[in-house]
């Protein structure tokens, strides 16, 4: 299995090692991308450990840090999107879930970081 990494991926990973870096320590920024690493290597061998996202995008959660990898698998090719924070994905659910109106369906595009970009149908029921 072939990994790419979108140059947004890149900028968002070496963003967090960053941070990482600066708030506590050069090891942890290390440490930081050493586990994504780790985590690339796992899904290169076996890309069904992701958990499904939305669409055809996959997510695997870092053991270490809070972060997940989103990616998408097309052919032979792991293509990862982003780095992002956990609490990211689960503002994402909680907005899909609060945008119920009335009876139809409606199309909301949301944006959580510029390399990740969903758009969420909700189907209203009455």
């Amino acid at each position: 299995m072939i990994v790419s990494i979108s140059p947004e991926a890149e900028r968002e990973l070496t963003d967090a090692a960053i941070f990482y870096a600066e708030q506590e320590s050069t090891e942890l920024g290390l440490a930081f991308i050493a586990e994504f690493e780790r985590a690339l290597e796992a899904l290169r061998e076996n890309p069904n450990l992701g958990a499904p996202w939305r669409d055809t995008t996959q997510r695997f959660p870092l053991r270490r840090f809070p972060y997940n990898v989103l990616f998408v698998v097309e052919g032979t090719e792991l293509r990862v999107m982003a780095p992002t924070p956990t609490w990211l994905l689960v503002r994402a659910q909680i907005v899909a879930l609060l945008l119920r109106g009335p009876v139809g369906v409606s199309r909301y595009r949301y944006v959580i970081l510029p390399s990740c970009v969903f758009e969420v149908n909700v189907n209203h029921e009455t």
